[in-house]
């Protein structure tokens, strides 16, 4: 029986477009509404005087700017979770090295040279055959911080995956990730406050790279399903 890896990557993605799209929700109402005003209340109860507090007009940058945030957070963690998908789907199919694409064949290599440090660790296994193929892959130091549109794409060329053209026309090439990514690594290095940067992009801006983002994102969920599913790592 075939095992869907990439469906809790999938759930992952949509618990992450919630969280953005609650964020950029109240944001919009309070610049709109131009409250200065937050309330406090439990489900069902009535709003009064004393349950409101005031909030300086400065957060809305503030919030602005972490979306950048978000939307990173958003774009590595299904970008790792796809890839680890391919990798656990191999694995679990003790897929032979010599039957893997040559493209599959370097990257197991790659990660097989990390793992021979590890004498014991490879000691232990049944078969060298099949662990050569995902012994010594670690997902956490793939992107690590430095993910944009030419990094999935240099990916999807290492893998063997393709990209379709409607995902890369309805993201505009993914050029919103590069922007994300810098204002993420600015943001996260202190080389620029929140308030500054959140001044320096619109509502409007927010949504339009959010939308983008996330073709993108999907694009390539259904890239490596579809590799997945026509087991296009195989070499025939």
């Amino acid at each position: 029986m075939r095992h869907n890896f990439l469906a809790e990557t999938r759930d992952v993605v949509k618990e992450r477009k919630i969280e953005i799209e609650r964020q950029l929700s109240f944001i919009k109402k309070a610049i709109e509404t131009k409250s200065t005003l937050l309330t406090f209340t439990e489900e069902g109860s009535n709003v009064n005087s004393s349950s409101l507090i005031s909030f300086d007009r400065g957060l809305i940058k503030t919030l602005s700017a972490s979306t950048y945030l978000l939307l990173y957070n958003l774009i590595e963690c299904s970008m790792t979770n796809a890839i680890d998908s391919i990798h656990e789907h191999i694995r679990k199919e003790k897929t032979s090295f010599h039957d893997l694409t040559q493209k599959m064949q370097r990257i197991a290599l790659k990660n097989f040279r990390n793992a021979l440090t590890k004498e014991s660790h490879i000691l232990s296994q049944e078969s060298i055959e099949h662990a050569i193929v995902w012994l010594g892959y670690d997902g956490e130091k793939i992107f690590s911080g430095n993910i944009d549109a030419k990094k999935v794409r240099d990916m999807a060329e290492k893998y063997g995956f393709v990209i379709s053209e409607e995902a890369i026309q309805g993201s505009r090439g993914g050029r919103s990730l590069l922007m994300i990514k810098r204002k993420r690594n600015e943001l996260a290095h202190g080389k620029i406050s929140f308030e500054e940067c959140g001044q320096e992009i619109s509502i409007d801006e927010l949504y339009d790279m959010y939308d983008q983002a996330i073709i993108f994102v999907d694009g390539i969920l259904d890239a490596i399903e579809h590799y997945l599913n026509e087991r296009l790592y195989l070499k025939y």
